[in-house]
């Protein structure tokens, strides 16, 4: 690998001289990362997790294994709870937009040459889940034509951060507007007109290059790309009766990045924003579908950013947007309502009896809310107990981002759904990591409910 490694000598100048020379900065070629970066011991902090493992390639390019290499993008998994929720959406006039954007070991592979990486495996899985995305019926923009801008001039990816260079956002809005006007057309008496700024040099969040600091005191050369923003024109207020709403994380929400400025660029229309940096698969969609934009108007278009890491066939992700596009419990009849009260010291746990509250429904009717009076909260582990003595297991996460809120809203879904008798009990095994029980004990004021209600009667 030819990576640079930035050293700063200084010298003392011959006897007689007192003052200090700066020497010029030396540029040292690395030619492979430390053995520290291959240990899978060293990536078991939060903070590294997500970058295991890191791998070399050549020109600069480091890799993260795991996501980056991905080669199965399980196309051949049934995206049921995708369907569902797209049919949702279209039962209110919404057209459902998926940015599965490709992989950086997808973009460039020329430069893994020497790793184990498969990428014709990979791209004939990648172009396999875009085909299946679109069978579903969502529009997904054509990023097959990404794949051959490796070797452009503007890269698509640094070679050292996990974004997209503002060039590669440019490109991926510019797939994204061509599939919204390919669809139908937007109204234009809300035409909105920006222009596209230069805002001087940019090096991203450095965040590949800051793990490997971390892991082996290696000090990289931030990689400078041109930074870019924008400013409004014409009626480019972001109100709540823009066409296009925009949703996602960190590629889509940061402001170096400059996503949104390049998307209503490319469509001369307003754009509401509702991207989260750290927001997760969820975070953006928790944020919209809780906002007076969802309840006052309803867009044409409602743009998802989902990283290519993320299978979308886990049926718990719908288990939660699908209810919440529906107001969860809101103007539905409750069925139960308890607390979580009941301890098992042995265990850490502590549960809620719904007894035969929810007896006479289906468990495919049942909206849950439950609800940590804590801002922190943004991971639940929990049991459901059946009256056919069958107990299932299973998670839930949201953003910490979402204004504080720690209420959960979900169906019971996948395995959740296949016992043949009622509901009786939630037992919740663990909150942030920890038994419900310890966490109970450390947050005494944190009243922890749930509530049932039912789309029937």
């Amino acid at each position: 690998m030819r990576g640079m490694l930035v050293s700063l000598a200084l010298s003392i100048m011959s006897a007689g001289a007192s003052a200090l020379e700066e020497q010029p900065y030396q540029i040292e070629p690395v030619a492979t990362l430390c053995k520290a970066a291959k240990d899978p011991a060293n990536y078991r902090t939060s903070e590294l997790s997500s970058f295991k493992y890191l791998v070399a390639g050549s020109h600069g390019w480091v890799y993260r294994s795991k996501t980056d290499f991905l080669e199965d993008f399980r196309h051949t998994r049934r995206y049921r709870g995708l369907a569902r929720f797209n049919d949702a959406l279209s039962r209110r006039g919404i057209t459902l937009v998926v940015m599965y954007y490709p992989t950086r070991g997808l973009i460039n592979s020329s430069d893994a040459k020497d790793s184990d990486f498969n990428a014709e495996a990979a791209k004939y899985s990648y172009l396999a889940k875009l085909k299946k995305l679109r069978e579903v019926g969502v529009i997904t923009p054509h990023f097959e034509d990404l794949l051959d801008a490796s070797n452009a001039e503007r890269p698509l990816y640094f070679k050292r951060d996990i974004h997209w260079t503002p060039d590669g956002s440019r490109a991926v809005a510019f797939e994204v507007a061509k599939a919204i006007r390919n669809s139908f057309s937007l109204d234009p008496s809300l035409h909105s007109e920006v222009v596209i700024t230069k805002h001087g040099r940019y090096s991203g969040t450095n965040s590949i290059a800051g793990a490997i600091k971390q892991l082996c005191k290696q000090q990289y050369a931030p990689e400078y790309v041109q930074g870019y923003g924008y400013e409004a024109l014409s009626n480019d207020t972001g109100d709540k009766s823009a066409q296009v709403v925009l949703v996602g994380g960190g590629f889509t929400a940061l402001p170096d990045l400059n996503f949104i400025g390049f998307l209503k660029n490319e469509l001369n229309a307003p754009v509401e924003d509702f991207t989260q940096v750290s927001g997760g698969l969820l975070g953006g969609w928790s944020a919209y579908l809780k906002s007076e934009a969802m309840t006052d108007s309803t867009p044409k278009v409602i743009v998802w950013e989902v990283p290519p890491y993320y299978p979308l066939d886990d049926d718990k992700t719908f288990a939660q947007l699908t209810p919440m596009l529906d107001g969860g419990c809101s103007n539905k009849r409750t069925v139960a309502r308890t607390t979580f009260n009941q301890y098992d010291y042995n265990t850490g746990s502590i549960s809620a009896y719904l007894g035969n509250s929810v007896e006479s429904k289906s468990l495919r009717s049942l909206i849950l809310e439950l609800s940590i009076a804590d801002p922190e909260v943004d991971e639940i582990r929990f049991k459901a107990w059946y009256s056919d003595g069958q107990v299932r297991r299973s998670s839930l996460q949201h953003s910490q981002s979402l204004n504080g809120s720690s209420q959960f809203i979900f169906e019971l879904s996948g395995n959740l759904l296949s016992p043949s008798g009622h509901l009786i009990a939630l037992e919740l095994t663990q909150v942030n990591g920890q038994s419900a029980a310890r966490f109970k004990r450390a947050h005494r004021q944190a009243q922890m409910s749930i509530k049932v209600c039912s789309r029937g009667r």
